[in-house]
């Protein structure tokens, strides 16, 4: 997602688009609310370690928590590259967790993880931008 938007700002030609991305592994209670505006929506202790996650990352990078480190360790070894970011204090639960950035290792395993031309909203920007439609 992250190079799809690093994509999309190039063709566009627009700076000031960018996002961070912020991901925890846990449990969540799922819920519809509403009456008249039905939404649904997840909540919990982990939904919480999610979005800290993501509001004490920064722009262009995935930040991911220690728990979820430690999975992707475990099922994807030598996939990730993980850099110490901060750790984050959650006091209304009274837990911190580590912060990490984590990005692809180029291997034999995941040669298409980081070729974002197989998709086709890639290829519909790039008509987009050869026809001069800016």
């Amino acid at each position: 997602m992250i190079e799809i938007i690093r994509q999309v700002k190039s063709i566009i030609g627009f700076d000031g688009l960018n996002m961070r991305i912020g991901i925890h592994t846990g449990k969540v209670i799922g819920g519809i609310l509403g009456t008249e505006i039905v939404r649904y929506d997840v909540y919990g202790a982990d939904v919480m370690i999610s979005n800290k996650m993501e509001s004490n990352g920064e722009r262009g990078k995935v930040q991911v928590s220690e728990d979820t480190k430690q999975l992707l360790e475990q099922s994807y070894p030598d996939q990730f590259l993980f850099t110490f970011n901060k750790e984050v204090e959650f006091k209304s639960i009274s837990r911190k967790t580590k912060g990490y950035f984590i990005d692809p290792i180029k291997n034999d395993s995941n040669e298409d993880f980081d070729d974002m031309n197989h998709f086709q909203f890639v290829k519909d920007l790039e008509h987009y931008e050869n026809n001069g439609q800016k």
